[in-house]
């Protein structure tokens, strides 16, 4: 396996397009900088595998890579095609089947603004609001390669309620034709509203940068399944994840 720099990666865009709402790790290295991507060759690969913060991807030609090759390289979550499948599990013994659902927006629905909180987008003053999100919700940011990026780039909404951060929506993914969300509140701040408020927020934003808006999550997370629907997300299929190495959010 051959390690990309941005120079090689660059001519490597169409490998990624036409996008599909959801999982968009490869776009996302490619846009922003933040992560990995690895070919079985270099020039002309018959395969790539794109990495950041433990989300993983796969592209191409599942005989490309070898189990030998992929074992020591996979912690965390892989989209994949049904293809690789095989190769993953002789890599991978521990490799468990998560199920996702996977929606899109197509148009924004109005909702109440939450009271008690200050909604809007997050800036480079926002730095040490975001250093200080709990474990429960500062996996958002990781994508971006911590609290600094994320400030600096304006891809984030955040909700403050007595001038401390409790809920943030992130884009996870940013991607070339779409923007995969993600959301969390802090537990002590739940119930409120503030996630859809938060999501709204960025939402509309992406749609402003001309780009569709996506989410993905766990069938069993009623939570974010509400946030979605009121936010005006609809479904567009169900999908899985492959885990290993690393325990399934809530199991």
């Amino acid at each position: 396996m051959i390690l990309l720099d941005s120079s090689q990666l660059a001519g490597l865009s169409h490998w990624f397009i036409p996008e599909h709402p959801g999982y968009l790790v490869g776009s996302h290295v490619l846009n922003t900088g933040n992560g990995h991507v690895w070919a079985d060759r270099f020039p002309a690969p018959r395969a790539l595998l794109a990495e950041v913060a433990g989300n993983y991807q796969l592209y191409g030609d599942a005989q490309a890579f070898t189990p030998v090759e992929l074992a020591p390289v996979l912690q965390g979550f892989i989209d994949c095609p049904a293809e690789f499948e095989p190769f993953l599990r002789a890599a991978c013994p521990d490799l468990i089947r998560w199920e996702r659902v996977v929606y899109q927006l197509d148009c924004l629905q109005p909702i109440p603004a939450p009271a008690g909180a200050e909604v809007r987008r997050l800036g480079v003053a926002d730095r040490g609001a975001l250093e200080n999100l709990s474990p429960d919700c500062d996996w958002v940011i990781k994508t971006w390669g911590g609290a600094e990026n994320k400030a600096r780039n304006g891809f984030a909404w955040g909700a403050f309620v007595e001038g401390r951060l409790a809920s943030i929506a992130c884009t996870f993914f940013a991607g070339i034709q779409y923007e995969d969300l993600g959301v969390a509140t802090e537990p002590a701040f739940r119930g409120r509203g503030l996630s859809a408020a938060c999501t709204q927020g960025l939402a509309g934003d992406v749609l402003l940068r001309g780009k569709r808006v996506s989410w993905n999550t766990s069938p069993d997370n009623l939570a974010s399944i509400r946030v979605a629907g009121k936010v005006g997300f609809r479904f567009v299929r169900r999908d899985r994840l492959f885990v290993t190495g690393v325990a399934i959010p809530g199991v």
